[in-house]
């Protein structure tokens, strides 16, 4: 049996505790404020970099105003001339891509069909124009599919064959065909409009 005797003054004995849990708190202390210094240290870095970004678009906005500003009259061109064309529309009416719709109609065709003369006639108002359509094909059924997809162009409005009979093309017994249709969004002409092409 081991008898421990402490000789030390009960004063001393208690300065030394307090000292070790003085040492305690030092130490503890040192650790937190290692980890508010991290801390600090890790957010006054992020606010630093968000600032720098910050600044690169603030001179990048800057930068792209300079150039806005550069075409802000062509701008206000375009604007007005915008302006300009849909008082025009509004007034006289929008004139279809004739080009781009004899291109269709051929485009949409079947191979054993073709046109020999297309004709367009302008109405008083000179917001729609008759359009005249008439070819061979090898039968009524070729004529019945090429309606069927003219439906679908743009502008083209009321479609109906005039007439489908059986006769001789090139020494051949065919179908001859004539449709009519009305193309809408004609601009207004100067006087009554009239043209045809035979193809």
């Amino acid at each position: 049996m081991k008898i421990k005797i402490n000789l030390l003054p009960p004063q001393l004995k208690a300065q030394e505790v307090a000292r070790r849990q003085n040492l305690q708190y030092a130490a503890l202390g040192s650790i937190a404020l290692a980890v508010l210094l991290i801390l600090f240290g890790s957010l006054y870095t992020v606010t630093t970099l968000a600032k720098m970004e910050a600044e690169g678009l603030k001179k990048e906005r800057l930068a792209l105003e300079a150039q806005t500003a550069e075409y802000a009259p062509y701008e206000k061109m375009l604007t007005k001339m915008r302006k300009i064309e849909g008082l025009y529309d509004q007034a006289v009416g929008k004139s279809p891509e004739w080009v781009l719709l004899i291109s269709e109609l051929g485009r949409q065709a079947p191979p054993d069909l073709w046109l020999t003369e297309i004709t367009t006639k302008a109405e008083e108002n000179g917001k729609k124009a008759e359009l005249t359509i008439k070819g061979w094909a090898y039968d009524s059924n070729a004529v019945t599919e090429w309606l069927q997809n003219l439906i679908a162009i743009e502008g083209m409005k009321d479609l109906s064959i005039q007439f489908v009979q059986e006769g001789t093309f090139n020494n051949s017994t065919m179908v001859q065909f004539d449709i009519k249709a009305t193309v809408e969004g004609m601009a207004k002409p100067s006087t009554s409009a009239q043209g045809q092409v035979s193809l």
